[in-house]
Parts: C-alpha cells; sequence; structure tokens
C-alpha cells in the first residue's frame, strides 16, 4: 500500500522505471517514451487530485477525469467530423497523449505554486 501510495504521488518515478524498461527491452526510444506515457497518464489522473489536496487542502476530486473525459469526446468528435475513415484508436491515442501532458504540466504547476508560496511565507 505504501508503494501503491508513493506512486501515485509521484507519477515520474513510474514514468522514469517504464522509460527506462521499455528502452532496454526494445532499444527504441520512442516506443519508450509513448508506452511510458501512456501508463503514467492513468496515474497522473488520480496524482492530480492527491497532490492538490496534500498541498493547497483543496479537493477537486473527479474535475481531472470529467477533464479527460471531454477532451476524449472532442477528439472523437473531430475525428468524426474529419470526413476521412473513422478510427477511434487514433482519435483515443492523440487524446490520451494530449492528457499526459497537460496532467504533467499541471503537476508541475502545482508543486512550483507550493514551492513559491513556501519561499514567500519564509521570507515574511
Amino acid at each position: 500500500m505504501l508503494i501503491l501510495s508513493i506512486l501515485i504521488t509521484c507519477p515520474f518515478i513510474i514514468f522514469g522505471l517504464l522509460f527506462w524498461g521499455f528502452k532496454k527491452l526494445k532499444k527504441d526510444k520512442n516506443r519508450a517514451v509513448r508506452f511510458a506515457s501512456d501508463v503514467t497518464t492513468f496515474f497522473l489522473l488520480f496524482s492530480i487530485q492527491k497532490i492538490v489536496f496534500l498541498l493547497f487542502d483543496y479537493d477537486v476530486r473527479v474535475l481531472p477525469l470529467i477533464g479527460a473525459v471531454v477532451i476524449i469526446i472532442i477528439f472523437l468528435v473531430i475525428e468524426r467530423l474529419s470526413g476521412e475513415q473513422y478510427e477511434v484508436s487514433k482519435a483515443l491515442k492523440k487524446s490520451w497523449r494530449l492528457i499526459f501532458i497537460l496532467l504533467a504540466s499541471i503537476y508541475v504547476f502545482a508543486i512550483l505554486g507550493f514551492v513559491i508560496m513556501k519561499i514567500i511565507e519564509l521570507i515574511q
């Protein structure tokens, strides 16, 4: 249980381990990044909720999940309206990778915001 808590709180440990392992196994850096980011996205969905609550004492419970579902729906609608062959898997891959980028950015900004807040508190 402690290991799961650590991995949810620090999802970039998962990214690093998966990237390193997949790169050693397959010898393909691009596929390793894609695989590691796909798995890490799942952990980031829960990590954002936990880290925002731990750092700012603010409960965002389902907001990351709702945001992810909205992004997936938007990508599916765009794929459907594109006029080309409708490929659900293509739209899901694109949306999942965008969700990774957004959640990773939110995670980093939350940590940076907390550090800046603590520095300001120490200065005053």
